[in-house]
């Protein structure tokens, strides 16, 4: 170990520890060494996190806002109840904006463990909902990139980052009626490379599920290029 790794190992470090300590997203408290603090969170609120189990729900929304004709996702799977708690929600946030991604990764191999508990498994590859290259650029980051890689780690799956593309920029979904978001993804999405995803089971995965249309507009473009079959994955259910 040289001189500046030692001055950083026990001078910066601490220093900045005592300065600018790291904080749990979901109550605030500051963490120790010992605790979660690649995921951002305290043992407690690691311990508490609200799960989310009515997976019939997420398919039943998926049906209110594209029509069953229109369905192209075949099962769904979330894993942090937003209803239960909303404070968890400072997760996502602050993965989304603030550059926090550690917390998509950490979180990821959560949700991955989740699914295998869960006995949601038996996928090809896993992809990310993909954001526009230019909302990319301005944000420097896409947080599913980082949440499906660790997904695929997870279950030990191929992960797949450049063979579907978002071709339209739209506006956030978050302040989107239900009707409108549904409108707001139709046709956004290419399959760059078809014969990749041609008979296999495909793993789409994203940060939150709400009425599902995102991730609803990327299967529809994965099953006609042939996919066998397209389930969902997020972090959070809204």
């Amino acid at each position: 170990m040289n001189i500046i790794n030692i001055l950083n190992e026990f001078i910066a470090k601490p220093a900045m520890a005592l300065l600018a300590p790291q904080r749990c997203l979901v109550c605030g408290k500051i963490l120790v060494d010992d605790e979660f603090t690649k995921a951002c969170m305290c043992k407690k609120c690691y311990n508490n996190l609200p799960l989310f189990t009515n997976f019939d729900e997420m398919n039943t929304r998926l049906i209110g806002s594209v029509s069953r004709e229109g369905q192209a996702v075949d099962r769904a799977f979330g894993m942090i109840n937003r209803r239960q708690n909303s404070k968890y929600m400072q997760l996502i946030y602050n993965l989304k904006y603030y550059n926090y991604r550690m917390v998509g990764y950490e979180l990821g191999r959560e949700l991955a463990a989740y699914m295998q508990q869960c006995d949601f498994v038996g996928f090809d590859v896993v992809i990310p909902v993909p954001i526009h290259a230019a909302k990319k650029r301005e944000r420097g980051y896409n947080q599913s990139d980082l949440i499906a890689k660790a997904v695929g780690d997870g279950l030990g799956i191929p992960f797949d980052l450049k063979s579907v593309k978002r071709i339209v920029y739209t506006n956030t979904q978050t302040k989107q009626g239900q009707g409108n978001r549904h409108k707001n993804v139709e046709g956004i999405f290419q399959v760059d490379n078809p014969e990749k995803f041609r008979d296999k089971c495909v793993l789409v995965v994203d940060d939150v599920f709400t009425t599902g249309s995102t991730i609803n507009s990327v299967a529809l473009e994965l099953k006609a290029t042939g996919a066998k079959s397209v389930c969902a994955a997020t972090l959070a259910v809204a």
